[in-house]
């Protein structure tokens, strides 16, 4: 809101976005260039007579994440086809059930949860995305039975896209196995896996 016509400069992550002529009245701005991860927006307001008011705002954008009270679900139900690409309509007799519900919970916070069923396995699960200054880290824990055997896993993911380029590292546990693997931007099309490591924790 400004009393008089002014000048308004528009920083987007402390880079000079562009200069404004402001009418009296409420402004508002819009399809700024938002890049993923946290963006600090600043706008300096100049008014005819040399006051400055300064207007400082922080905003996240991350895919893992959903805005505050938006929700994602998915319901499905059926039976794995068999012989595909040789057999039309032969699926077989298991009935398969698969499902999740993601909710967003605070800007930087969303939870989540997933399961599947057959009639000898259940799998059940939980996640939580949250935003941190230089990235992302999605955190996934799981548990399973298949016919009567209990089963584990946790998941652990680092999302960083503030350097230059988009850095993942991710660490998982199943059962007695842990594997981390890292994966480096060559160039904005090519990505490359600098390597996965696997061992057996005693």
């Amino acid at each position: 809101m400004v009393d008089s016509p002014a000048k308004a400069e528009v920083y987007l992550n402390n880079r000079l976005l562009s200069t404004l002529e402001l009418p009296p009245g409420p402004f508002r701005l819009e399809n700024l260039p938002y890049k993923a991860g946290f963006n600090h927006i600043r706008v300096v307001v100049t008014d005819a007579e040399g006051k400055t008011q300064v207007f400082d705002s922080r905003y996240v954008q991350f895919s893992r994440l959903l805005k505050p009270g938006l929700s994602e679900f998915l319901i499905t139900a059926g039976s794995e086809r068999q012989n595909f690409g040789t057999d039309n309509f032969r699926y077989d007799d298991t009935l398969r059930i698969l499902g999740f519900y993601r909710q967003g919970v605070l800007t930087n916070l969303t939870l989540g949860g997933r399961i599947e069923a057959t009639d000898q396995l259940i799998s059940t699960g939980v996640s939580v995305s949250t935003a941190l200054p230089l990235g992302t880290v999605d955190v996934a824990a799981a548990v399973s039975s298949n016919a009567g055997v209990m089963g584990h896993a946790v998941a652990v993911s680092y999302f960083d896209t503030l350097a230059a380029g988009d850095y993942s590292a991710q660490v998982r546990f199943e059962q007695e196995v842990c594997t981390f693997s890292l994966t480096i931007p060559e160039s904005e099309e090519l990505f490359v896996e600098l390597g996965t490591l696997t061992c057996v924790l005693p």
